[in-house]
């Protein structure tokens, strides 16, 4: 969110976020961090934290954690600021709901089409999804058509996905064939698309995916986030962590234009 040239990147390759916080911070919108289920008791999201959410696979109330990939996303996306403690999320006053599901074949496509649904059906103006990957599903490209469509009391929900870590010239299903669909790519702390080339040195994943099919980049290299038991996971990488920084700022895109006219709030 502020690069000052940290870790060998370049000053001022940032969301240049601040000064959208002199408009807003998110409050009265309610992201969904679509993914394996956040801590939602983690000092750095309750505050933040929107009812007990939803676990897909068992089709149910409260959401569950079943793996570590969603308190990171939360936290970039909506950590609560100024309470001493941790980071900040790119929208510091939204609300986050966690919506459950593990990556398994044990998860169906209705499963997935389910959380849609019930976001959208549940109050998210925005659904984060940081995950990817398979062929084309209907049920699930028209449970993400009805959300984009009917969310928001008619207005549509925004979702968002990653791109994909594979550094392959074509993003992942399900945003792939849904134009509305914000399709997220990661870059350095240089400014560059994330690749083995790229100047942040991490092997540990590939790099983003590209194409045509993709809308926008954000920060996607050692993003400094909450993680489970409490926790902090400094150095959060891929297109997974590109994602909720769209997502967050979003949420402050929403109330921006709701405050002001398009002309003034662009």
């Amino acid at each position: 969110m502020k690069n000052t040239g940290q870790n060998g990147g370049t000053a001022g390759i940032d969301i240049n976020v601040e000064s959208a916080w002199n408009i807003t911070k998110g409050s009265g919108i309610k992201i969904a961090i679509y993914d394996h289920g956040f801590q939602q008791n983690h000092p750095d999201l309750a505050a933040n934290n929107y009812g007990v959410g939803y676990d897909i696979q068992n089709n149910s109330s409260p959401a569950i954690i079943r793996g570590a990939h969603a308190t990171p996303c939360a936290g970039i996306a909506g950590a609560v600021q100024n309470n001493v403690i941790g980071v900040s999320g790119v929208a510091p006053e939204a609300k986050l709901i966690s919506i459950s599901r593990g990556f398994s074949p044990a998860v169906t496509s209705a499963n997935v089409a389910d959380g849609f649904l019930w976001a959208y059906q549940n109050g998210a103006d925005i659904i984060s999804c940081s995950w990817g990957g398979g062929g084309k599903v209907k049920v699930i490209e028209d449970a993400i058509k009805e959300a984009l469509t009917n969310g928001r009391n008619g207005k549509g929900c925004v979702v968002v996905f990653d791109s994909g870590n594979s550094d392959s010239p074509s993003v992942l299903f399900p945003g792939k064939p849904i134009s509305e669909v914000l399709m997220v790519g990661a870059i350095s702390q240089c400014g560059e698309r994330k690749s083995p080339s790229s100047c942040d040195g991490s092997i540990s994943w590939r790099g983003s995916n590209y194409g045509t099919d993709l809308d926008l980049v954000a920060p996607g290299v050692l993003m400094p986030t909450t993680a489970n038991s409490s926790q902090y996971n400094l150095s959060f990488e891929g297109t997974s962590s590109a994602c909720p920084v769209v997502a967050g700022g979003s949420s402050l895109s929403i109330i921006s234009k709701s405050q002001f006219n398009r002309s003034a709030s662009t």
